[in-house]
């Protein structure tokens, strides 16, 4: 997991004279020591980019004392071995150096030279991901497969790293099932799997931590969410160098439709025209002897639905109409004479929509700088076909429609270069007041790449952050109730 800074930390950061060390741990697969290295390392850079599949990346120059640093099978750097660089700090209270960890990777080039003046081997390293995207490994062997609809996700995304070979994982994802088939061919990678699966987790993401421990985790989304940073540090930490602040008028969207699944009545195991009193609606299937999971009916309704409706399928189901959420269905939400669909399962009748999934959302956030009333006009960008097929649910196509709303408000960027701050992270939330915002108080942003060097020479970092906003969706939620 990320480092958690305390006091003597953020005191260091201001310390006049800065002493570091570089120290490498090179490792096995189960994450054993096997040697480190301290004083060999001649120059390194590192970066991170919560962008990237490959998160972090990492490369260093390391003067060859002995044949153990050679390249093979019985080396400390081939296929089977990771390495572990630390940026040591010295702390002149304590007299001892803080180290600080800056990942775990596994080797992607080495290359050695040798002269008369020069013993040097150049690495060149990538974080664990790459294990699962199919360049190193990572693929599945063997006939074609399908993660069936209504397997739990979280049980999936840990049954796949485990058949790579990773044990260690934090998982922290809502209970959440597949919603329909995914189908992979033998030759798919292991991040090609979780990518489909993450679908059903918005603004969820997963990486390999500094520790090499697989997460799962929610992106820090909300108001409440931890400022790692404040502005008075960051100001106090900031370069000469100019800062830079960007906005991409292009990608701004402030009214999202999604068109999702589209039925026909093949996909149905029923469809009948209902009929409707004291907030009941009976609908009579007569094909349908026994309800099966999964099963998906139609109906066309003779009146709009009230609050609290059930529905009677053949005279002896009776089901709470709840949208996908487990929500009551609002009031008007049904129409007259119009045709919906609706699924069972797990002895639940959910309310799906019309033949044609569908939502509109619209950005009327105040809050926002890209709201409706902030840009002057509705910019409107229509999602449908591919991935949106998929969506089964007007409950669904609407919290998609709020977070690629949401995803839109993104395109605020701001980069500068601060001295080194070793245990920073992305995707860590700070506050900073730019120098031409149009505010008089500090402006809350997401870290997203960090770059620079961890050795002795490594006294600065660029950072290029993005605008923060809370989730909508959860806002829309907390509003509608």
């Amino acid at each position: 997991m990320s480092y958690t800074p305390v006091q003597s930390d953020i005191n260091m950061l201001f310390q006049k004279v800065k002493k570091r060390k570089i120290r490498l741990e090179l490792l096995d697969k189960k994450f054993r020591v096997l040697s480190m290295i301290e004083g060999n390392c001649e120059s390194d850079n590192f970066s991170i980019d919560s962008t990237s599949l490959i998160r972090r990346t990492y490369s260093c120059n390391l003067h060859i004392a002995d044949d153990s640093l050679l390249i093979g099978p019985d080396k400390i750097v081939w296929f089977d071995k990771y390495i572990r660089p630390y940026v040591g700090i010295y702390n002149p209270r304590t007299k001892k150096y803080i180290w600080y960890l800056k990942g775990t990777f596994a080797y992607e080039t080495a290359d050695y030279s040798y002269d008369e003046n020069n013993n040097t081997l150049s690495l060149s390293c990538v974080d664990l991901i790459s294990i699962l995207t199919g360049d190193r490994n990572g693929r599945q062997t063997g006939l074609d497969f399908t993660i069936p609809q209504g397997e739990d996700v979280r049980k999936s995304i840990i049954g796949i790293i485990k058949t790579f070979g990773f044990t260690q994982y934090r998982i922290d994802i809502p209970d959440t099932t597949v919603a329909y088939d995914l189908e992979f061919s033998a030759n798919a990678s292991a991040h090609e799997m979780i990518e489909e699966l993450m679908q059903f987790c918005p603004n969820y993401e997963y990486f390999f931590d500094i520790d090499g421990i697989f997460v799962v985790q929610r992106i820090p989304c909300f108001s409440n969410d931890v400022t790692i940073l404040d502005d008075k540090v960051l100001h106090k930490l900031k370069t000469s160098d100019p800062e830079s602040y960007s906005v991409d008028f292009k990608t701004v969207k402030n009214c999202i439709e999604v068109w999702g699944h589209e039925f026909d009545e093949e996909e149905l195991s029923g469809f009948n025209t209902a009929t409707y009193s004291n907030g009941m609606y009976d609908v009579t299937f007569e094909a349908i002897t026994a309800l099966e999971e999964y099963m998906v009916v139609g109906m066309t309704v003779p009146a709009a639905n009230p609050a609290n409706t059930k529905v009677r399928i053949n005279g002896k189901w009776t089901f709470e109409l709840i949208d996908r959420y487990n929500k009551s269905v609002p009031a008007g939400t049904m129409q007259k004479d119009t045709s919906y669909m609706f699924l069972y399962q797990n002895s639940k009748l959910y309310y799906l929509g019309g033949f044609n999934i569908h939502a509109i959302f619209k950005n009327e956030f105040p809050n926002s700088q890209f709201s409706i009333e902030n840009v002057g006009e509705e910019i409107w960008e229509i999602k449908s076909g591919g991935e949106y097929e998929d969506i089964l649910s007007d409950a669904e196509a609407m919290e998609r429609a709020m977070y690629e709303c949401y995803l839109s408000n993104f395109n605020e960027s701001l980069s500068f270069s601060i001295e080194d701050i070793p245990w920073l992270d992305v995707n860590q939330k700070v506050s900073y007041l730019p120098q031409n915002a149009n505010s008089e108080k500090p402006l809350e942003w997401l870290i997203t790449s960090i770059s620079g060097s961890a050795d002795e020479n490594g006294s600065t970092i660029d950072l290029s952050l993005i605008r923060f906003y809370p989730d909508w969706s959860e806002i829309y939620k907390e509003i509608a109730r």
